[in-house]
């Protein structure tokens, strides 16, 4: 089993347990509607999911996440008290916190979040509580992974709509199911509240969302952007290796070799390592046109501009390469692609004349002219090649 899969696994048990033990209390006859209690079980509450975060690795102590991290755990705390002290019903606004930590964190912490979340609401909303009801807990976690999944589908303004509008139908026929076939009434009223709500949460998640999108692509490095684009979770990556698999491994061989050279001539080897990796992803849409499909990938997961160029540069069909990191990227797969072939066809080659003939060829054919590539720049790029093989 592999060290996240571990830490996955540790943290799903560690909610579990969190969530029996609190039941477990709850049966034993601790009233949990005292104000005091509440208050302990809230700081059983943080301690809980700051104990999943930091098992997933997903949490580093910085001053912002402490600060996002500072706001999720107010916020819950502050409709738990309010919930204590004023004996309001509503529980749609206990899911702005699995919103917050599904869209900051991703969606393993959200489910997290939403086991211990439901959890808890029915144990603050069951009057008899020696005979907890499971049908309440399953509406709750069924709600709950309704928002999670639809976080999913938060691309554009007009995906945002048409997922509201099915979180608050979805959601609305769950409730209505529940109190018909388990409380045999209906609170109209409270499906109102409730709709009225779980909107304004959508909304507050949507708004959440674009922030993170736009604080990302300010503050983090290429290399930093590269772990994530590059990871085999990565739902881009995740198709591209499942619908291309002799695609995906190209790419891997050509960002390898890519790498060594970008570290001889000081170029950005996070542009280099996303840029390599996603050259040819459209063959896991579109075989003939890829160059295309490549671009529209990028636009569905919002990837940077320069990788959308790499894409239109590295085959010479469309232009040539406009930088240093795309012209490296395009060398680097010339350089596989000859050595490849050879291989298919049988042939007995010398991978360093190989190399030799297909830099010269590119250096002569003018394809690296727009890029300002100086001679020493080329001749270090070709040692890194050949040292290579």
């Amino acid at each position: 089993m592999k060290v996240e899969d571990k830490r996955k696994l540790l943290s799903i048990i560690t909610t579990l347990l969190l969530t029996v033990g609190i039941i477990v209390i709850r049966c034993f006859g601790f009233e949990l509607w005292n104000n005091q209690k509440i208050y302990i079980l809230g700081i059983l509450f943080f301690m809980a999911i700051l104990c999943i975060f930091v098992i997933q690795d997903k949490l580093e102590w910085n001053q912002k996440n402490s600060l996002i991290f500072l706001i999720i755990w107010t916020v819950s705390i502050i409709f738990i008290v309010l919930a204590s002290l004023t004996g309001i019903n509503e529980w749609f606004p206990y899911f702005i916190p699995v919103i917050m930590v599904t869209i900051m964190y991703g969606i393993d912490s959200g489910f997290c979040f939403n086991i211990f979340i439901s959890a808890f609401l029915t144990i603050i909303w069951e009057v008899d509580y020696k005979n907890i009801s499971i049908s309440t807990i399953i509406k709750f976690l069924l709600i709950g992974t309704i928002l999670i999944i639809s976080l999913k589908f938060m691309k554009n303004i007009t995906q945002i709509i048409f997922t509201g509008m099915s979180v608050l139908f979805a959601t609305g026929i769950i409730n209505i199911l529940y109190y018909n076939l388990i409380l045999d009434k209906v609170d109209i009223k409270a499906l109102f509240k409730g709709f009225l709500i779980i909107g304004i949460t959508y909304t507050f998640g949507f708004f959440l969302s674009i922030w993170k999108k736009i604080s990302y692509k300010e503050e983090t490095s290429n290399f930093e952007k590269a772990d994530v684009y590059c990871s085999e979770e990565f739902e881009a990556i995740r198709n591209y290796k499942e619908k291309a698999p002799d695609s995906y491994m190209h790419a891997i061989s050509v960002s390898e070799l890519a790498f060594i050279a970008a570290n001889k001539v000081n170029a950005d080897v996070g542009i280099i390592r996303i840029g390599a990796i996603y050259h040819e992803i459209g063959k896991s849409e579109n075989q003939s046109d890829y160059v295309n499909a490549g671009i529209e990938i990028c636009d569905k997961y919002d990837l940077p501009d320069y990788v959308k160029n790499i894409i239109t540069e590295h085959c010479l069909k469309i232009r040539n390469p406009k930088t240093i990191e795309s012209a490296i990227i395009m060398l680097a797969d010339s350089v596989i692609n000859s050595i490849e072939y050879a291989k298919t066809k049988n042939q007995t080659i010398n991978n360093k004349k190989t190399i030799e003939n297909v830099m010269k060829v590119r250096l002569e054919s003018g394809a690296l002219d727009s890029c300002n590539m100086t001679i020493d720049c080329f001749n270090r790029i070709k040692k890194a090649f050949l040292d290579a093989y």
